[in-house]
């Protein structure tokens, strides 16, 4: 799949993860359903109704067969999205998209939202 298109599905999976299944998105972490909140590519994983796993590996492995990328690919999109340094072999025009997605939909840091949610549910146990 060619990088517009790429682009564009991950434009729509996050619009419709936040709209319609009521998503934060976050980065730096896949996040989850538990939690309401996910990074871009979970958002194309819970878009198609996918489970978002806990760790990376099923995760990427997923999004690159969507995409029909290598893991690599989906790696370097994941360090531009997460503003991460990337490594040695990383993909530039992947890494170049996930800057591009970061800055155009401005992501909540991960630790920031878990901290927050966490806040949240105490607030609702104790009855407050």
């Amino acid at each position: 799949m060619e990088k517009e298109k790429i682009k564009a599905e991950i434009v729509s999976s996050i619009k419709n993860a936040q709209t319609k299944l009521g998503f934060t998105l976050i980065s730096e972490d896949w996040g989850g359903s538990k939690f309401q909140c996910t990074c871009a590519l979970g958002c194309v994983l819970a878009s198609k109704g996918l489970s978002i796993a806990s760790t990376d590996s099923p995760n990427v492995a997923k999004i690159a067969e969507i995409f029909g990328v290598d893991e690599k690919w989906v790696e370097s999109f994941m360090q531009g999205f997460d503003t991460t340094p990337p490594d040695d072999k990383y993909n530039k025009e992947a890494f170049s998209l996930g800057q591009s997605v970061r800055d155009e939909f401005k992501p909540v840091q991960s630790h920031y939202y878990y901290r927050e949610w966490w806040k949240e549910q105490t607030r609702v146990a104790a009855g407050d």
